[in-house]
């Protein structure tokens, strides 16, 4: 998570470098995403980069690559983590970054995906490193909504949760 006095700093420098308003709603919008992904000195060494080296206004991914972080390798990394979480390990969900906790409450959540059969593992793997690029870059798909939980839906989980759980205890 980036300081945000901080950003504050940086970006009314860079907004009156490339001559632009700093308007609250865009300063909030590459705040939220940049903290996502990037810790304070990383944003602050690509906000000096990018200050120097940019002809335009630089792009929320335009920080990112600055900060030094590798967005695909930075979303296989944290695809890796939510793996564990999937297998069971939920603890591991705190070693995730904001963006990849983000995703993985898009996704239905640590119990949810836990549930996930083998042959989907790969479309679950696809899904979160595309949402993965979208929330670290701030661009979120508008209207992504987690399942929505009802008395029958809880009730049927809670049923499969009691035969997973004999039927491993060997009962």
């Amino acid at each position: 998570m980036i300081d945000p006095d901080v950003f504050a700093d940086e970006w009314a420098l860079l907004c009156e470098r490339f001559n632009r308003e700093a308007s609250g709603r865009l300063a909030e919008a590459y705040y939220d995403a940049l903290s996502a992904v990037l810790t304070t000195g990383q944003f602050i060494a690509a906000a000096k980069s990018l200050f120097i080296l940019s002809e335009f206004f630089p792009t929320p991914q335009a920080f990112i690559q600055a900060g030094g972080i590798d967005p695909q390798a930075d979303a296989l990394d944290q695809w890796e983590l939510c793996e564990r979480v999937m297998a069971g390990e939920h603890h591991i969900a705190g070693r995730m970054n904001e963006a990849g906790k983000r995703v993985l409450l898009l996704l239905g959540g640590p119990r949810h995906l836990g549930l996930t059969a083998l042959d989907q593992v790969g479309w679950v793997r696809k899904e979160f490193l595309a949402l993965y690029h979208e929330v670290a870059s701030g661009q979120e798909r508008a209207g992504i909504a987690g399942p929505e939980v009802t008395p029958e839906s809880r009730r049927l989980v809670g049923e499969v949760m009691a035969k997973a759980t004999k039927e491993r205890e060997g009962t």
